[in-house]
């Protein structure tokens, strides 16, 4: 299932709040993390609470300024992909940057949709994967 969440002006101070509180999350171990509340206790994998950090980080830094702009040596950090594959999609059309000298920058915000769709389309071949895979043990 998945959902949608909107951050609004009025939220917005919670999600850098929540930034702060999920910094740790950067040098987390692979496995899960345990997040105990009054009323239990979840156990979550840190890969994806560190997608979802990353997600509200772009979406705080975007939100605080809209004409951000990162080089490709960032955007590479951001999306966890080399320098060189980052020049790559800016070639191929796949991500926008615009040139300043001889340097590229891209827009923060576009580097974030970009990492939010590539997550969208891992999740959906990996649900069908899982699904062939179940009917195929059946």
């Amino acid at each position: 299932m998945i959902r949608q969440v909107e951050i609004d002006d009025r939220s917005l101070p919670v999600a850098r709040e929540v930034t702060k509180a999920l910094g740790f999350l950067d040098q987390a171990p692979k496995g899960g993390i345990v997040i105990t509340a009054a009323n239990g206790s979840v156990t979550i994998d840190s890969s994806k609470l560190v997608a979802v950090l990353d997600f509200v980080r772009g979406l705080v830094q975007a939100e605080l300024d809209p004409s951000a702009e990162v080089s490709p040596q960032e955007a590479a950090k951001r999306l966890r992909m080399s320098r060189p594959t980052v020049m790559r999609l800016i070639a191929d059309g796949k991500i926008g940057a615009r040139r300043v000298g001889s340097h590229y920058r891209l827009s923060e915000a576009e580097v974030m949709d970009f990492k939010a769709n590539q997550a969208t389309i891992r999740r959906k071949g990996l649900d069908n994967l899982a699904a062939f895979s179940q009917d195929y043990d059946q």
